[in-house]
């Protein structure tokens, strides 16, 4: 399998890279000692899935803006916070969920207050995946420039408090047999 490297992570140090059966893991450090992995599956071309497990005060790094992407973070437990550059401060907790257009802001700082954060990320390249999806689901007419556009026309970053839908749809991913994880992550 090759390696899957997210372009919404260009930029990133990462203190170890390492390929499994059906997914590339990222290692993290920081200054502290805490410690982070990324397990990053490929679910379609254009969409990929992050299992984030983050130990750690921060993952904060200055990498540059990119374009083409929704970016959407689900925080499972623990919480994060950031700071962009537009001056907006977010806050994510257990069950929260920020969607984000990463070519219109820049992180300048971000902070896992009680150490701990475990979540799901998903990278969406908006003209890939909308192939990718139009291709084997026609019937579904999902138009992902027209998502963004209206997502982002207000705000860069948007944050939306946990929820009984969104805590079903992601806990079910967050929960999932490793084994399983990519074809249920295309559902």
């Amino acid at each position: 399998m090759k390696s899957i490297k997210p372009e919404t992570w260009r930029g990133y140090e990462f203190s170890d890279i390492s390929q499994e059966e059906s997914c590339t893991v990222y290692y993290l450090s920081d200054k502290e000692g805490g410690k982070g992995i990324m397990r990053v599956y490929e679910v379609l071309p254009g969409i990929l899935m992050s299992y984030d497990i983050l130990d750690m005060k921060s993952c904060y790094q200055d990498v540059p803006t990119v374009e083409g992407y929704i970016q959407i973070n689900y925080c499972n437990e623990g919480c994060f916070e950031f700071e962009l550059d537009t001056g907006e401060i977010g806050f994510i907790g257990a069950g929260d969920l920020a969607v984000c257009d990463p070519s219109s802001s820049r992180f300048v700082n971000s902070r896992i207050p009680y150490g701990k954060y475990r979540g799901i990320s998903v990278m969406i390249q908006i003209e890939k995946a909308q192939k990718s999806i139009t291709e084997r689901i026609p019937e579904a007419l999902l138009d992902l420039c027209g998502i963004a556009r209206r997502m982002f026309e207000m705000n860069s970053t948007n944050l939306i408090r946990a929820n009984p839908s969104l805590e079903h749809i992601f806990c079910e991913l967050y929960h999932i047999d490793e084994r399983i994880s990519k074809p249920y992550g295309r559902l």
